[in-house]
């Protein structure tokens, strides 16, 4: 059954070995894939469903799809099975019969056959395929793994299916209420959870550890609610609504907040209003002897809210990830090298070069054959010119790090920098690690001409803005490091605006 790729988080695996005794076979799989080739010999048709409904593909394996298909199981059909020809036939008959019978059925008894050949065929249609032996075939599926993520979405801004610890104003008090065990924070497991009216929460000890908004203020409403995610994650939501001034209950003091603990030991925050009138009081989370300060107020005092979660890193939730933004979860993701030398698409196998093949390759390419750390330094001695391309599905953009020294001297080494991405609007600034007489040449039109030698100084001084500019449509920048006498470069790293 095919499933909604964005529901899931995918991360590398081994390939999956199918064997194939018999046809049809309809096959769920351990854990959601996300197919990029289907590997075998022979001719074979492929089902998103047991019923045979929904054809995929039909024809010689090895099998590519454009797109990768995401899915729980699917069912496959020894040889070539051609779509629509059944419907068409069906068709054709229906029309030949109402050519040949035109006149109405002229007694009660014809009208009961009509009526039991109609169920006939119903059934015949339900009735499953039956299965045939076949020699044993083996199938192998380039496929990623795919673990659910975790949906907070339908919880938030709601007090549905809560139920209240406190239901009234409160200055200067503190609740506890059960908490989540499995959640750990500062090395202790938050069994309780204390809440205060003056915004502040503690895991697991009476302390002050989450400040939201923190000051002297009051608390007229405390909600708690547990609940499972589709994934199985458990959580513990807490909703506080309150004022961050006591004496002063007014809609330009209003704070309202979510607080969600899971069971994979994150936490999630949703602020949803917060004060328009500058009594924004302290926010911070103190962790590990550690102060973190948060920015939690609406820095345009138009008293909205914001998003936080917090990945823990540790076991013991003692360092965090914070991040503002709606909760994802782990951001798994798949990566690859391939290196291009003298025409040929190559990988490493064992720390020796293997020639892979001269077209472009495919994500499938990438994905199998790619490998994980960029190549030794005595792998890329002796080629000319050698480019190494990076590929990867999914996760958030990071910076892509190398280390590669060239010889002999001088050497060029090739980059190209695609910017083309919806995300990235302009170049904040370039940096470079390097060592030595080190200089630049660069093409702003595909490759059609390159500047002059530049040095680095002078390069990584350039109007980034103006460069940005100069860009030609699709947002491709070629240089070329030259390296003179004995110089280095480690690292070249362009900072976007995004």
């Amino acid at each position: 059954m095919r499933i909604v790729e964005d529901e899931y988080n995918w991360k590398r695996a081994d390939p999956t070995v199918i064997t194939l005794t018999e046809t049809p076979t309809s096959i769920e799989f351990d854990t959601p894939l996300k197919i990029y080739r289907f590997r075998g010999e022979g001719e074979f048709s492929i089902f998103a469903d047991e019923e045979m409904s929904e054809l995929i593909y039909s024809g010689i394996f090895p099998f590519e799809p454009e797109i990768p298909i995401c899915c729980t199981g699917l069912t496959f059909v020894a040889g070539i099975v051609e779509s629509g020809d059944e419907e068409e036939e069906s068709e054709d008959g229906e029309n030949d019969q109402s050519d040949d019978n035109t006149s109405e059925p002229d007694s009660d008894t014809e009208t009961e056959e009509v009526e039991d050949d109609m169920q006939d065929n119903e059934e015949d249609e339900k009735a499953p395929v039956p299965k045939e032996p076949i020699e044993p075939t083996a199938i192998t599926l380039v496929s990623e793994t795919g673990i659910q993520k975790t949906v907070l979405d339908d919880y938030l801004n709601t007090t549905e299916g809560m139920s209240y610890i406190s239901n009234g104003y409160n200055d200067d008090g503190t609740y506890s209420t059960a908490g989540l065990p499995e959640f750990i924070f500062n090395g202790v497991a938050a069994s309780t959870i204390y809440i205060s009216s003056n915004h502040w929460i503690g895991f697991g000890v009476n302390t002050s550890q989450l400040y939201i908004l923190q000051r002297d203020g009051c608390s007229t409403a405390i909600w708690r609610q547990e609940g499972t995610c589709g994934n199985g994650v458990k959580f513990l939501k807490i909703r506080f609504e309150g004022y961050t001034v006591y004496s002063q209950r007014v809609d330009s003091n209003r704070l309202i907040f979510e607080l969600f603990i899971m069971s994979n030991k994150d936490m999630f925050l949703n602020v949803i209003q917060t004060p328009t009138s500058g009594n924004t009081g302290t926010s911070q989370m103190v962790c590990n002897n550690q102060t973190t300060m948060l920015s939690l107020a609406d820095p345009t005092g138009a008293g909205g809210g914001t998003m936080v979660s917090f990945y823990h890193l540790d076991e013991e939730g003692k360092t965090w990830n914070i991040v503002y933004d709606n909760y994802k979860g782990i951001d798994y993701f798949s990566y690859g090298f391939l290196l291009k030398a003298d025409g040929m698409y190559c990988t490493v196998v064992d720390g020796v070069l293997k020639e892979l093949m001269e077209e472009v390759p495919t994500a499938a390419d990438f994905y199998e054959f790619g490998f994980l750390e960029v190549p030794a330094s005595e792998i890329m001695v002796g080629i000319d010119n050698p480019q190494i391309l990076y590929w990867r599905a999914g996760g958030d953009t990071e910076l892509i790090k190398d280390v590669v020294k060239a010889y002999p001297y001088p050497h060029t080494i090739k980059c190209e920098i695609d910017m083309s991405h919806i995300s990235i609007l302009g170049i904040m600034m370039m940096t470079a690690q390097y060592s030595g007489d080190v200089r630049v040449k660069y093409s702003l039109d595909n490759e059609e001409t390159y500047s002059d030698e530049i040095s680095m100084d002078e390069w990584l001084n350039t109007d980034v803005v103006e460069l940005w500019n100069s860009l030609p449509e699709n947002k491709k920048l070629f240089l070329l490091f030259v390296l003179h006498d004995n110089a280095t470069i480690s690292r070249f790293k362009i900072t976007y605006e995004n």
